[in-house]
């Protein structure tokens, strides 16, 4: 399984061509995409924000078509242990980074993103640069 981050999908819904390479290698080679809860809010929020009037119908079709994992219990430790460990260390990045890493932790995957500046910095987190 892939999870991908949010500007994995905010490329591919703005027709980006290497997104879209990516994402469609991905499916060819049978692996099961998916995103978390996190994700799919900030992928909401951008869609109620834009002016196009068809963006929320078209994010939400885009999210039926994997599976979003959510942010639950286990994902709750790992998101306040990742906290901690970089706030200890000076290197703190925000909550929904943190939270959307804890959920793909918690699922022992890996994530798909260009975000190397934030999860980069979690050590046992293994992001795959698109």
């Amino acid at each position: 399984m892939a999870v991908m981050d949010t500007d994995i999908l905010v490329a591919f819904l703005r027709k980006d061509v290497n997104a879209k390479k990516k994402i469609e290698s991905m499916v060819q080679l049978g692996i099961k995409l998916s995103t978390t809860s996190i994700t799919a809010a900030e992928l909401f929020k951008g869609a109620y924000k834009s002016r196009d009037e068809d963006a929320v119908k078209t994010v939400y079709e885009l999210l039926v078509s994997m599976e979003v994992l959510d942010f639950g219990m286990e994902a709750a430790n790992v998101a306040g242990k990742i906290s901690s460990e970089l706030e200890k260390g000076g290197r703190k990045i925000g909550s929904m980074d943190t939270m959307i890493a804890a959920i793909v932790i918690s699922h022992g995957e890996s994530i798909i993103t260009r975000n190397e500046r934030h999860f980069g910095r979690i050590p046992y987190l293994h992001p795959e640069k698109w």
